[in-house]
């Protein structure tokens, strides 16, 4: 379900990294996996961060894939504000909103500081 969002920020970050730089350390005596992972995923690694962060974000807060996709008895914080909020028991739906707050908000910060460092560029 997260596969897609997971997929186009790798594939935009991946894509930005110059092959040359590959086949630079690659003739200069890396082997091809070192070549890839000292030259590709070091430059790819923001835009890699950003994925994480929005599949993570999207897990922690997903309500509809979950009430469709889920197994009778499946509880989750999203599940269980959701049917704490629909029987009006605001008081009991505070602290899972306040989790998943918590749960979001280093994430979102991380999305920012990519944002703006993309920006600075």
């Amino acid at each position: 379900m997260f596969l897609p969002r997971a997929l186009t920020g790798l594939r935009s970050s991946m894509a930005q990294a110059p092959i040359e730089l590959e086949r630079a350390a690659m003739s200069l005596g890396r082997p091809p996996m070192a070549a890839i992972w000292q030259t590709t995923m070091r430059l790819a690694a923001p835009g890699v961060a950003a994925s994480v962060a929005l599949v993570a974000l999207g897990a922690a807060n997903e309500l509809t894939g979950t009430l469709m996709l889920a197994p009778n008895g499946t509880r989750t914080l999203a599940t269980k504000f959701w049917a704490l909020t629909s029987e009006l028991d605001y008081m009991a739906a505070a602290p899972y909103a306040l989790l998943l707050i918590l749960l979001s908000l280093p994430l979102t910060v991380l999305l920012r500081l990519q944002a703006e460092r993309a920006l600075r560029r």
